[in-house]
Order: structure tokens, then sequence, then C-alpha cells
């Protein structure tokens, strides 16, 4: 069950581009066997892709005879893009739906890896023609990109599984709690802008700490230094898939729209959205997604550019 902020905070965060599927967690490497085997059951599904023919003579000109789609994409971490355990190959539900939707049009990706901050700008000077970060549809982004979704995202919770912290279902649970969140996050941002809640309720405000990478926010959390901690509700829900004896999941805020990005008005951008619906049809999305273990995060639509935001 996706749970929401209400109606203020929701508002924030349509306004600032910057607060949706923030893509500046701390990376990771398939460290462990599980996410490997994700790996691999993963990509045995998309082998298993077959060119649809009708889609293949939709695509632009230029992309059919180029046979290939130039894609930016950033290592923003597990499970949406990380390195496999040969440092090098980049792994990631994110990657998998990027090959599979290219074998259904007929194309091959052509992948190249830069930060995070660079591949909105990427697009829109014309170095990617799409471009995957974990990115979140909002108003403002809409106004320059067109977006084609393909899964769910929003702020997840995650706790000491000792301290039974109970779930938050609404932003004014926060209040008197200790919450963390990553360095450099637009998290923080949102934490800030709505400091003054809690007073209202006559509660106490929550205090906010920050951490560089996982293993730090795990050692605080198991030091019982803070209550919560605050990143993407999928990277919260497989960590604590991945770490259930040191990670709680505690719930989700503000569900949200992720999708590919490409520059307004380009004419890939339908065929996209049909290849990815497609795949929804047919069962390999649901696979892909199962194979993570992401089931949570999975639409059964896929738009372009969804309606209520632009």
């Amino acid at each position: 069950m996706r749970l929401r902020f209400g109606a203020l905070a929701a508002a924030a965060l349509l306004l600032t581009p910057a607060l949706a599927a923030c893509g500046t967690d701390d990376p990771a490497s398939a460290t462990d066997k599980e996410a490997v085997a994700g790996s691999t059951t993963a990509a045995a599904v998309v082998a298993k892709v077959a060119k649809d023919d009708a889609l293949n003579a939709q695509l632009p000109a230029d992309v059919r005879s180029a046979g290939t789609i130039t894609t930016g994409i950033s290592t923003v971490g597990a499970p949406f893009t990380f390195l496999a355990p040969d440092n090098k190959t980049q792994i990631g539900i994110e990657v998998d739906l990027r090959d599979a939707v290219a074998k259904v049009l007929g194309v091959r990706a052509a992948p190249t890896t830069t930060k995070w901050d660079s591949l909105l700008v990427g697009v829109q000077t014309g170095k990617f023609r799409v471009a995957q970060g974990n990115f979140g549809v909002t108003k403002d982004r809409l106004k320059t990109y067109d977006f084609v979704t393909y899964y769910n995202d929003g702020f997840g919770f995650l706790a000491n599984p000792a301290t039974n912290q109970p779930a938050v279902t609404q932003l004014t649970d926060l209040c008197g709690r200790k919450v963390g969140t990553s360095t450099g996050t637009s998290f923080i941002g949102i934490l800030q802008s709505h400091e003054g809640d809690c007073a209202k309720l006559g509660k106490q405000p929550w205090k906010i700490s920050t951490y560089p990478d996982q293993a730090s926010f795990t050692l605080a959390l198991d030091q019982k230094r803070i209550d919560l901690y605050l990143r993407s509700a999928i990277r919260a829900q497989y960590d604590a898939k991945q770490q259930p004896a040191k990670l709680a999941f505690k719930g989700t805020l503000n569900s949200e729209h992720v999708g590919f990005v490409l520059k307004k008005g380009d004419a890939l951008g339908p065929v996209l959205q049909k290849a990815v619906q497609k795949l929804i049809d047919d069962g390999t999305y649901a696979r892909i997604l199962q194979a993570w273990g992401l089931q949570t995060g999975a639409v059964s639509t896929s738009q372009l550019n969804p309606p209520g935001l632009d």
C-alpha cells in the first residue's frame, strides 16, 4: 500500500524538480549473492525478448537507420544501476528494463555512464536520446522533457528492527523522532521545509542527521543514534530485503512516477511507451521486477507524460 505525505508536502514535491527520485544516494556494488542472482535471473528474462516488427517500423527514421538509441545512465546504486562483482559491468533493474525495451524495438541501447546531475543536460543538448537515473516525473521537469514511465517510487523509511519503530503514514509521524538521510540529497530540503508542522500540532520537531554512505547510516541505526532513515522507497525496500536482521522497512510517502527521460517532443517517446506497455502486457516486465523483488513498484500502464502534472 502506498502512503502519502498530505497535500502540502505533495505540492512542494511537485514544484521542486530535485526532490523527486533524487538519484544521489550512495552507489553500491553487487557484493551479495542475492543481488548477483537477481541480475542473472533478470538477464535470462531479457534474453528471451523478441523484436516487434510493427514497433520497429514506427521508430523515427534516424533511430531505425542507426539501429541504436544513445542512452545516458548513472551508477546511482542498487537496485537501479550498480556494479557487478567485476567492478566494471553495470547491472540493475534499470539496465534490464532498458535492454528489454531496446530488444522489443529491434535496436541496441548504446549506453554512456555519466554523473547523475549531467543526465538531463545531456538529453537537452542531444548527447543522449534517452536518460535513466530513477528520475521522478515533476511539473517543472515536464516543461522541458518528456517521460515514459516504467515504475513508481517514493520516499521510504528504514529502522532498526529491534527498536519496533511505528510505521510512517504521514509526515508528522516523524515529530519527536531522529531522522537520518543521505548527505547531499534533496530529502533534507523537504524535511527542513516542514519543520514547523510539528509545532502546529503541539509536538516536538524531528531532528535531522546526514550520512555519506550505507555503512554509516546502518551503523547509526544499529547504535540507535537515529530512529529512522529516509531514502528512495525502492532502495529502502531492497535494503530491508537484503539485510532483514539490521533493517526494517517502515513505509512509503508520496508515490511518484519514474521513467525514461527524452527531449520535449521527441518522436521516439510514443514508440518507447508502446514498447514498455508491450513488456507489461506480455508478462516480461513483471518477471524482471520479480527477479529483483521489487513488485511493489510495478505499474499496470506505462504513460507518456502522466496527466495532472503538465
